[in-house]
């Protein structure tokens, strides 16, 4: 039995966090409520139901909760399982990305293939004259172009 007993004593981690304290104000409650819940996956927002200290921090979550849902429902475009952030961080971003990857290749095949095409074949293409340009100037040919030629 004394042989684990300084099991006990051994410093743990400290966080101010953990603490749910008598003394601490409602907005200081309010920020480890909100901590919690962004950290803790076991933590549930109706235990706090029961006790008279988060009482009024639970109807204040639940109150802000109830609000953004009922935003949710009511909108056309969004709903509780397809939110906002969802969109941005599912959509919007990986369609910037990829736009940009897409319009950056294509461009860069395209102006090779008209040097290639005035190269091999002596044809001027009309996109030549959209993309401005100058087939004459053999100084501004990308080197892969210039291997070819």
């Amino acid at each position: 039995m004394l042989k684990h007993s300084s099991e006990s004593l051994k410093y743990t981690r400290y966080s101010q966090y953990h603490l749910i304290n008598v003394w601490a104000s409602n907005e200081r409650r309010e920020d480890i409520i909100k901590r919690r819940l962004l950290t803790d996956k076991n933590f549930k927002l109706t235990s706090l139901q029961v006790n008279p200290l988060y009482k009024p921090i639970f109807d204040k979550l639940d109150a802000l909760a109830v609000k953004k849902l009922n935003e949710l429902d009511k909108s056309v475009l969004w709903s509780r399982h397809y939110t906002k952030a969802e969109f941005k961080y599912s959509f919007l971003y990986p369609l910037i990305v990829f736009t940009f990857i897409i319009v950056a290749s294509i461009n860069y095949g395209v102006r090779y293939r008209l040097y290639l095409n005035y190269i091999k074949y002596g044809r001027e293409l009309e996109l030549v004259g959209k993309m401005d340009i100058d087939l004459e100037d053999i100084s501004s040919y990308p080197p892969s172009v210039m291997e070819a030629y």
